[in-house]
Order: C-alpha cells, then structure tokens, then sequence
C-alpha cells in the first residue's frame, strides 16, 4: 500500500493525530460507571429523591401560580369587556333621548 496525499505520514488521515485514532479502535473500553461505597449510594438516593420532591413541589406551585394568573386575566377581561358594553348601552341611550327629543322639536315645529 503506498503513500496517498490525503494521509500524513503515519497513514492517518489529515487532522488526526496517531493518538487521536487510537481512541477510534474497537480495543478501548468504555469507562465504566463509577461505584461507590454502599453509604454513599445510600446519601445519594436520598438526595436524588429529595431533589425529585422537591422538583415536584414546584412544579405544582408553578402550576397553581400560573393558574391563578390566567384566572386573574380572564377576570380583568371580563371587567373590561362589562365596562365597555356598559358604555355601549349608555352611549345609545344618550343616542336614543337625543333623537327622541330631535323628533320631539320636529314635530312641535309641525303642529304649532
């Protein structure tokens, strides 16, 4: 096998370093999981599920939090959405007795 200008010279291919490629081979173990003493696995049980209760703990104040949020929203909208037809409802009465006493003139204008 000769030489290609896409190797180095040690047969690697450009950019790789011989170690580099070493850690490419089959032959390299995976690292294993570290084990610890049966006190520490223990302690770290522990933690882990107080940090799951924990996790949940907040989870459902985050829930509630942004529950009442939403209900203090639809709530605002609906106050605003009763103000508005309030002024609605005023604005064409106001409308309304306008027009009733333009008739009103008109007429009087006609029977006088």
């Amino acid at each position: 096998m000769g030489w290609h200008p896409r190797q180095t010279p040690d047969g690697s291919p450009p950019g790789r370093s011989k170690e580099n490629r070493d850690l490419d081979a089959p032959s390299v173990p995976f690292p294993r999981e570290r084990t610890y003493p049966a006190e520490y696995t223990e302690a770290i049980a522990q933690i882990k599920e107080q940090h799951k209760q924990e996790l949940e703990r907040l989870s459902q104040k985050l829930k509630i939090g942004l529950q009442a949020e939403a209900g203090a929203k639809a709530e605002a909208q609906v106050q605003e959405q009763i103000q508005s037809l309030q002024n609605l409802y005023k604005q064409e009465k106001d409308t309304s007795k306008a027009d009733a006493k333009r008739s009103f003139a008109y007429c009087s204008l006609w029977t006088s």
